[in-house]
C-alpha cells in the first residue's frame, strides 16, 4: 500500500522532531559535563527541558502553518463544490467529487448548504470557504473587555450602582487606585 502525503508529512515531522530531540539532548549533556557539579547538573536539566519544549513549540508551530498554507492553497487551486447539510446529523455535510464518491465532512455552521474545496488528487482532503469576517484576525474568537477588579456596590454594574433615569454619569481619567 501506497503512503499518502498526510502520512508522509507526519512520517517526516516526527524524524525532524525525534532529531531534534537528540540533538538537544546532546547539547544538555555536553553543557552539564563541561560546567561539571551541581551547576553543570541544574544546568543541563534545565536546558534540556527548554529544549524539549522548544522542540514541540516548533512542531506544533510548523503544523499550523502548514494546515493555513495547504488551507489558502485549496481554496485557490482546488475543485470547489457546494456540500449539503445531511438532515439527520448535526454539523455533518455531504459532497460528491469529481469521480461521483458521497464524502462527508464536519463543519460547525447553521447554513443548510456550504462552499468546499478538495484537492483533485486527493478528494478526502477538504477545506470549508468561509466569509471574509472569518478569516479576519479575531474574526470568530472575539474576546469582549476584561475587568481586572470586580464591580463594587455603589460604583456601576450591581443593583445598588444604578443610575438612576435622566442622569448620566461621566467617568474622568485619573491615576489607578
Amino acid at each position: 500500500m501506497a503512503e499518502t502525503r498526510p502520512q508522509r508529512r507526519i512520517r517526516l515531522l516526527k524524524r525532524w522532531a525525534l532529531l531534534l530531540g537528540l540533538v538537544v539532548t546532546a547539547v544538555s549533556a555536553v553543557t552539564g559535563i563541561a560546567t561539571g557539579g551541581l551547576t553543570g547538573i541544574v544546568l543541563g536539566v534545565m536546558s534540556l527541558l527548554c529544549g524539549a519544549l522548544g522542540v514541540a513549540m516548533t512542531a506544533v508551530g510548523l503544523g499550523g502553518l502548514w494546515l493555513a498554507h495547504r488551507q489558502r492553497y485549496l481554496l485557490r487551486h482546488g475543485i470547489t463544490v457546494e456540500a449539503e447539510r445531511l438532515p439527520d446529523q448535526p454539523w455533518t455535510y455531504a459532497y460528491t467529487d469529481t469521480d461521483g464518491v458521497s464524502r462527508s465532512l464536519w463543519a460547525k455552521s447553521a447554513s443548510a448548504t456550504l462552499e468546499v474545496a478538495y484537492a483533485p488528487g486527493d478528494p478526502s482532503e477538504v477545506v470549508v470557504r468561509r466569509s471574509g469576517a472569518q478569516h479576519r484576525p479575531g474574526g470568530r474568537l472575539r474576546a469582549g473587555p476584561v475587568r481586572l477588579r470586580p464591580r463594587r456596590p455603589g460604583r456601576g454594574g450591581g443593583p445598588a450602582g444604578r443610575v438612576p433615569p435622566g442622569r448620566v454619569r461621566r467617568r474622568v481619567a485619573g491615576p489607578l487606585r
